[in-house]
């Protein structure tokens, strides 16, 4: 709709990734940024798809009130996100407690963005310009979680959201969000959520007609 107004001309958008060929086709006045789940191109706002929504409206927060509040919101929020019965709450993957420090901070966003990248401390710590040492240290402080922690829920958050709004099969899932093998994405997604892949993506797709595609 905001593309056909016209509200779109000239600027960057996103849109859900199956919708994204056909938008740059109709509207090529249109920049669509299909690897970011949100897009802010002045003051017009755009998301990926129906949960991305709910990352959108906390950056907005985050932009008017500040951090603080808006991770509040997002508390408030995830309490309502409930798992199966036996099972503990699911994060939204916005809820990292990013750093205030501004270096830290730096890393952090950086990682989000290139989750398919080498993410070790080097790189990190690079990233924020510090050495080795003294990132763990700051990271562990700013965050109560080590880089490696981090960098895995991340990646986790990451493939959960694929899962969710996406039927693509866990091998490029995998590879997108960091994991150098199936295995390993199975077995962090078991170690941080409790489930595999395979029973989170029946449980959550987002049509109950969908059918789930085999790990």
């Amino acid at each position: 709709m905001l593309a056909a107004a016209g509200l779109l001309d000239g600027r960057r958008a996103t849109t859900h990734w199956a919708m994204a060929d056909e938008l740059s086709r109709r509207y090529p006045q249109v920049t669509v940024d299909v690897d970011r789940i949100f897009v802010r191109d002045g003051s017009v706002y755009t998301s990926a798809g129906v949960t991305t929504g709910i990352d959108l409206a906390l950056g907005m927060i985050e932009e008017d009130h500040g951090r603080t509040m808006s991770l509040r919101v997002a508390r408030a929020l995830v309490a309502y996100l409930k798992r199966p019965a036996g099972q503990s709450q699911f994060s939204n993957h916005l809820l990292a407690q990013f750093a205030a420090s501004p270096a830290v901070r730096k890393a952090q966003e950086w990682a989000v963005e290139n989750l398919a990248a080498d993410l070790g401390v080097k790189v990190l710590s690079a990233h924020a310009g510090m050495s080795e040492r003294t990132f763990r240290r700051a990271f562990a402080a700013e965050t109560g979680e080590t880089p490696r922690d981090f960098v895995e829920r991340i990646r986790i958050d990451a493939a959960r959201g694929l899962f969710e709004e996406a039927q693509m099969p866990v091998q490029v899932v995998a590879a997108r969000c960091g994991f150098a093998t199936v295995d390993n994405l199975r077995r962090a997604f078991v170690r941080r959520i409790g489930v595999t892949p395979q029973q989170y993506r029946q449980r959550f797709r987002l049509a109950d007609n969908e059918p789930a595609v085999a790990d």
